[in-house]
């Protein structure tokens, strides 16, 4: 019966450990690693290949026929950030600046970064590729 009690006296300070630990994590949002990286991506869409910059918490989007899309990032977490519209030069775009947009990095591999995006309810994923520059 002791060796009972002892065993259950063990197994709540474990649980009990490892709950202030993942409460620490989920408070820890301000982290400094970032998933992606300062740098030049590109993603393809049905059109055309698209040049996506991000430097210094701006996101920038090079799309042909000199149109663009800026927006400044904020990083939720290390692998979760957000978009919110500031400059578009795009023409027929069903959103417009002040638009946020929420992305999380699914996976890292090699040279390629899948996500998953969401924008005013819609969903998709896609894949950036590094461009070595």
């Amino acid at each position: 019966m002791k060796k009972l009690i002892y065993r259950l006296i063990v197994l709540l300070l474990i649980g009990f450990t490892l709950n202030i630990e993942a409460q620490n994590l989920d408070n820890n949002i301000d982290r400094t690693e970032k998933s992606i990286e300062d740098g030049k991506y590109k993603y393809s869409n049905a059109s055309c290949d698209v040049i996506v910059e991000f430097k210094n918490n701006t996101y920038t989007e090079y799309h042909p026929n000199k149109e663009y899309i800026k927006a400044k990032i904020k990083w939720l977490t290390d692998h979760h950030y957000m978009l919110e519209i500031v400059e578009i030069q795009k023409k027929d775009l069903p959103f417009g600046v002040g638009t946020k947009m929420t992305t999380k990095v699914v996976r890292k591999k090699g040279n390629f970064i899948s996500y998953e995006s969401n924008l005013q309810g819609l969903t998709w994923s896609g894949k950036f590729v590094k461009i070595k520059e």
